[in-house]
């Protein structure tokens, strides 16, 4: 994701009070952001994970869809994992967000 989409993207939905999003993402026992890292596939295919959030799936997937881009993202139980490394990316985002 270029700089410039990551910007326009912030300025969407930045202007959203926290309180009003339609999701809620929990930090961990560490009180940091739960965005992890994988290899996959013969460690050929790197992935980033975002985990224990709440609320509607739809919502929180477009707001990822925005900073990562065009790159696959996958919901699988608890969890969506996004094709490639986006964990700097999510985690300013987020935390710009009030998380």
């Amino acid at each position: 994701m270029t700089r410039r989409s990551f910007r326009a993207a912030h300025r969407l939905f930045s202007t959203v009070p926290k309180n009003t999003l339609e999701f809620k993402i929990e930090r961990t026992l560490s009180n940091n952001l739960p965005i992890y890292s994988e290899y996959r596939k013969g460690r050929t295919q790197f992935h980033t994970i975002l985990r224990k959030y709440k609320g509607d799936e739809q919502v929180l997937k477009s707001h990822v869809q925005h900073i990562v881009g065009n790159n696959e993202i996958k919901v699988k139980g608890s969890q969506m994992v996004i094709r490639g490394d986006h964990r700097k990316e999510l985690t300013k985002y987020f935390s710009e967000l009030g998380f």
